[in-house]
């Protein structure tokens, strides 16, 4: 196979003509998103240049510590982001919850794939260690949030049927387990729903980019499953945790469910 043909500049200029088609139809139908269409726009072409630069200098580096600082600050941005959502829906002091969950689950499934899959040389390897990251943390990031607004919701909408089981002497993880597993199931929607169609409607990002950079059809269709396996794998463990300890928010210490969701 040909070496990937590198994007020139002329082709990143050439890149914007597909916005420009975006924004002419936003401007055309009033669709109301052109600002945020602008500046969305802006940021990815800038972050992604950006990131480009860093990522290749850690690579140059090859040291276990640079690649762990990127690591942690990915974590960090994600709880913040992540962590932003769930403030929404009224409960406070979920930033804590999120990054610990986001944390827990997305280390395991990380050196689980590292070491036990791919069987890399070492740990840290900048190559497996970040692209890989990057996936498993942001889905991560997104189950954590829709657990959150989900079990938020469920609770909402059922207080009258919590409340009736306290009243029958239920713990309040007992009047809240069927809301909590309906908010774990929400958070893996996206990702069962990917891997329906992976290889037929949709052919994901990782086979699709090993097969730009040159890979071998059947490798990078190898990597895929394995992408497509871990990454419900890192939702799941996030979400469970961010269920069973988001929960406790809506409750007082004597089990009464709270007006308000606040600390």
């Amino acid at each position: 196979m040909e070496k990937i043909i590198d994007l020139s500049p002329q082709s990143l200029i050439a890149v914007w003509g597909m916005i420009f088609v975006v924004l002419g139809i936003s401007v055309w139908q009033r669709l109301g998103i052109t600002k945020s269409l602008i500046i969305g726009s802006l940021r990815c072409f800038l972050q992604l240049i950006l990131i480009g630069y860093i990522i290749g200098y850690i690579f140059n580096l090859n040291i276990w510590w640079a690649v762990v600082i990127f690591v942690i600050a990915m974590l960090v941005i994600a709880t913040i982001t992540g962590g932003k959502r769930p403030e929404k829906v009224g409960a406070k002091g979920v930033y804590r919850i999120v990054g610990l969950s986001l944390t827990v689950g997305s280390v395991l499934t990380i050196f689980y794939v590292l070491e036990v899959v791919i069987r890399v040389k070492n740990w840290w390897e900048p190559q497996y260690m970040i692209p890989l990251a990057g996936m498993i943390i942001g889905n991560s990031m997104n189950g954590a949030a829709l657990a959150v607004e989900r079990l938020a919701s469920e609770i909402d909408t059922n207080r009258k049927k919590i409340e009736l089981s306290l009243a029958l002497g239920s713990t309040s993880f007992q009047a809240t387990k069927p809301y909590i597993n309906k908010s774990i199931r929400a958070s893996l929607i996206p990702s069962i729903n990917t891997m329906m169609v992976a290889g037929i409607v949709h052919l994901p990002g990782m086979m699709t980019g090993q097969i730009l950079a040159g890979s071998s059809p059947i490798v990078a269709g190898k990597y895929q499953i394995m992408v497509m396996f871990m990454l419900p794998t890192s939702v799941t463990i996030t979400s469970l945790l961010v269920a069973f300890q988001y929960y406790k928010k809506h409750f007082t210490r004597a089990f009464q469910l709270k007006e308000k969701y606040v600390d």
